[in-house]
């Protein structure tokens, strides 16, 4: 660099100085500082700013830069090189000075003569061994580290065949003047679910660890000269490589992915045939849904789908057209609330669900993490209920969920109709009044109810207004766990409100039951009844065992309007006027 420096008084002081300096990438500046010396140390007194950007290749561009003064107090104070033996008194001798400075606007001081000159220099690329691929990372393919970002699988992803163990050479380079850290990671592809289409399900055990705690190679910046590496030695099987920036978050949790073009090398140099690598997809890409919620206090009801509160949960209502694999991935932006997601089959489509009788697949187990997900092979046609959850009651959150499929006319929407009227009757069971199934003569001790379906505004006689009806129990103080429970439910005369007799409960008489008796919080049964009429039931909950304490309630879900009421003595009900 030559310099000449022009002074106010128009004397200049000439000097030559040469400077090499590499710029790996563009926009780039160039910052020139000024200094002056003093008794106490050279003081930043001045400052240009040249931009690089435009300059011409290989020619040199000599032109006057003026100098100003630094704009900020505080810049002032970053180019001063004070001697050993001053610190103390330039600190008070500064402050004084500088507070009269503080506010006063920067002006011109003097302008500096510049010759400069851009030669591009190509940095060679060391030639990669065995199968090298290309890819790269864009807008919709960038989503930082897998460990930590909810859309790790919208990361370029490559499938690695090893046809026989060995040990392979993995190695990923980016251009010289990229900016952000990468490595990739290496993951066990189950080949038999997603058949050449990339992960969407990924678990802490998929994971090829290098040794016992690294999950992946260094990060760094990976230019040509020096590229992240890795010596594997893998048995016969199909992995998936899933090359990635070091950042935390990406995508829609982050304003500025990392873009660039890559390269992926493998290598086994003793049996170079035993491997293959190539692009994922190889087959038709998934066809992909995704839907937006949140949990509040109210819509948060827990994981355990043994427990009542999981009807609370969010409910989402997927229709499958053609047998199909299904892959469902739930994320949020944080680590801070351990979540999962489960899916049941549903046999009323048109609201949400309040029992299960067929769980398809959920998350082995609910976690911290900023997504989880589950995979079903082969569903079957049909309409299916998605619920996300946390694993305990009444979390806030925001949370997103991905379903793949190969069904292109799969739908998922979110459920929110409710059945219109709901009815409930608690009650307990005692040493008096806990006869057991009905296979026991003190079967007719047990508590019953006088259930009343109402169904004079339906549409016709012909209509079948549905029923849903359940039965719960708390937990006993005097039972350790829970009891094996169910229910039947048996014509009733109607504007009866006495006790059934044992007559009364014979199959002609029996109009619905639960399949079977169940050690379950709850237990559920389904009925219909005929419109235009008022219908009377019995309904008589009980435990398997005669004698076991417990407290339980029934539930009642109907489209029309429904009733409990508790069955009486004879004498009593004789009294009561219809």
């Amino acid at each position: 660099m030559q310099a000449t420096s022009k002074k106010k008084n128009d004397q200049n002081t000439q000097f030559t100085e040469t400077f090499n300096f590499a710029v790996n990438r563009e926009p780039c500046t160039l910052t020139v500082n000024t200094f002056k010396k003093g008794l106490l140390g050279e003081r930043l007194n001045g400052i240009t700013i040249i931009s690089l950007s435009d300059l011409p290749k290989d020619k040199s561009v000599t032109s006057w830069y003026t100098i100003t003064k630094p704009r900020k107090s505080n810049e002032t104070t970053q180019g001063i090189v004070p001697t050993t033996t001053a610190i103390h008194k330039e600190d008070s001798f500064r402050k004084d000075k500088e507070k009269k400075k503080a506010n006063q606007k920067a002006g011109k001081i003097g302008q500096i003569r510049l010759e400069l000159l851009f030669q591009p220099v190509v940095i060679p690329e060391a030639p990669m061994k065995g199968i090298t691929v290309e890819g790269e990372w864009t807008e919709e393919l960038s989503m930082g580290n897998i460990s930590s970002n909810p859309l790790w699988f919208k990361n370029p992803q490559f499938l690695l065949t090893v046809s026989k163990s060995c040990t392979v050479e993995l190695e990923l380079q980016q251009p010289a003047n990229a900016e952000e850290p990468i490595s990739f990671y290496v993951l066990n592809y189950d080949n038999d679910f997603f058949k050449g289409k990339p992960m969407t399900v990924m678990k802490l055990d998929n994971v090829v660890k290098l040794d016992d705690s690294a999950l992946c190679p260094l990060f760094k910046l990976a230019g040509p000269t020096e590229p992240v590496t890795a010596k594997l030695s893998l048995k016969q099987g199909t992995y998936c490589i899933i090359p990635c920036s070091r950042a935390k978050a990406a995508g829609e949790f982050a304003e500025k992915p990392h873009l660039g073009r890559f390269k992926l090398g493998a290598n086994c140099e003793e049996h170079p045939k035993r491997i293959a690598l190539v692009r994922l997809p190889t087959a038709d890409p998934w066809c992909e849904l995704h839907i937006q919620g949140e949990w509040t206090e109210e819509t948060s009801g827990g994981a355990d789908i043994k427990e009542s509160n999981w009807t609370k949960n969010p409910q989402y209502l997927l229709t499958v057209n053609k047998k199909t694999d299904l892959s469902i991935t739930l994320h949020q932006d944080s680590f801070q609330t351990s979540i999962g997601v489960y899916v049941i089959k549903t046999e009323e489509p048109d609201r949400k669900a309040v029992w299960y009788k067929d769980e398809i697949a959920t998350t082995a187990q609910c976690g911290f993490a900023c997504s989880v997900g589950l995979v079903c092979p082969r569903v079957k046609p049909g309409t299916y209920i998605v619920i996300p959850c946390t694993f305990e009651g009444k979390q806030k959150g925001k949370f997103g969920m991905y379903v793949f499929s190969d069904d292109k006319k799969a739908t998922i929407e979110p459920l929110t109709t409710t059945w219109a009227h709901q009815k409930t009757a608690k009650g307990k069971w005692r040493s008096s009044s806990s006869g057991g199934c009905v296979q026991n003569e003190t079967f007719i001790k047990n508590p019953q109810y006088v259930l009343i379906v109402d169904t004079t505004e339906a549409a016709s006689e012909e209509a079948q207004c549905k029923l849903l009806l359940q039965l719960t129990q708390y937990e006993s103080k005097h039972a350790e766990g829970l009891t094996s429970i169910g229910f039947m439910v048996f014509k009733r005369e109607e504007g009866f409100k006495g006790r059934a007799k044992q007559e009364d409960f014979s199959k002609d008489n029996l109009i619905c039951q639960v399949e079977g008796y169940s050690q379950l919080r709850s237990v559920y049964a389904r009925m219909t009844c005929p419109g235009k009429k008022t219908c009377w039931f019995t309904l008589i909950p009980s435990t398997f065992e005669p004698g076991v304490r417990a407290s339980f309630r029934t539930t009642a879900y109907s489209d029309m309007p429904v009733r409990f009421e508790t069955a009486v003595a004879d004498e009593v009900a004789a009294s009561i006027p219809e």
